[in-house]
């Protein structure tokens, strides 16, 4: 589920004893079974923006049959802008956000 949040661009809204705070899904996953939670605190709200009108988003599992844990999972959210595919933000469990624009048409940036 984490790649979809993060092609989509949600925020998750954490609240502790007397605070509330709202952080970028890229900061919310700090490591390996690790969050930006910390003591005393709870995740209150998942936030996911609507998407863009004609925005098209997919997801993909890789495993060996449907009710194995996935080796690897895969979400993309793409938008139609001056006759390029732009691909602002996409997400696989191994890598980092991706961005595919006129100036680097089929390649990857940064």
């Amino acid at each position: 589920m984490a790649p979809a949040l993060f092609a989509l661009g949600a925020r998750v809204k954490i609240a502790g004893i007397g605070s509330e705070r709202e952080i970028p899904i890229e900061e919310f996953f700090v490591d390996v079974g690790r969050t930006a939670v910390k003591a005393h605190e709870i995740v209150t709200e998942v936030i996911v923006p609507p998407v863009a009108l004609g925005s098209r988003t997919a997801f993909m599992k890789l495993s060996k049959t449907a009710e194995d844990i996935a080796k690897v999972n895969a979400a993309v959210a793409l938008t139609m802008a001056d006759g390029c595919a732009r691909m602002p933000r996409s997400r696989s469990d191994r890598s980092h956000p991706l961005l595919f624009g006129p100036a680097s048409r089929g390649a990857a940036g940064g």
